[in-house]
């Protein structure tokens, strides 16, 4: 006896199941691609947005300060007086005085990526935390030509960084006060 085999059969042949699998693959590596890309986006730009957030706060904060004041009385850069300097200077420490000597003063400090702001004597040392990703404070007299115990105004660089990306932004100040 012999036994009859159907001519049409419903199962898949092995070369549509590779072509199904090949083609499936290429979709979910395409899909991956994707997510990647998005996620590593969204990264950048939540980067960015907390920088710029952090930048506005810290110069916002500052500018409320340097207004109040009447002149810098105390300017620390690279472990040095730079007082009587008329040129762009990376800060580690500044005082603005507000008062009618030097014990009412605003300071502004630079240690270890982070900014801290004081009030008191020009020598005394900041310790309310005011920001952090601070890679730099540069400041320079204005108008050009000035020196910073001249000054009437200054022009402040706050630089910032936070996974491999600088953040820079610059403004400047009039210092009203007395």
């Amino acid at each position: 006896m012999r036994i009859k085999m159907k001519n049409k059969t419903s199962a898949f042949t092995t070369a549509e199941l590779l072509i199904s699998m090949v083609i499936v693959s290429i979709i979910a590596i395409f899909a991956m691609t994707i997510l990647t890309v998005n996620f590593k986006s969204a990264e950048l730009l939540r980067n960015e947005s907390e920088l710029e957030f952090h930048s506005q706060y810290i110069l916002n904060f500052l500018s409320v300060k340097v207004m109040e004041s009447g002149k810098i009385v105390y300017i620390k850069s690279d472990q040095s007086s730079a007082l009587s300097y008329g040129g762009e200077v990376a800060v580690d420490k500044v005082s603005f005085r507000y008062g009618i000597d030097e014990r009412y003063c605003y300071i502004f400090e630079v240690r270890k990526g982070k900014i801290f702001y004081g009030n008191g004597s020009m020598n005394d040392t900041a310790n309310a935390g005011l920001g952090t990703y601070v890679a730099e404070l540069r400041m320079v007299p204005y108008p050009e030509g000035t020196k910073f115990r001249d000054a009437k105004a200054v022009m402040v660089t706050l630089v910032l960084l936070k996974n491999g990306r600088n953040y820079e932004m610059c403004q400047i100040y009039y210092m009203r006060g007395s």
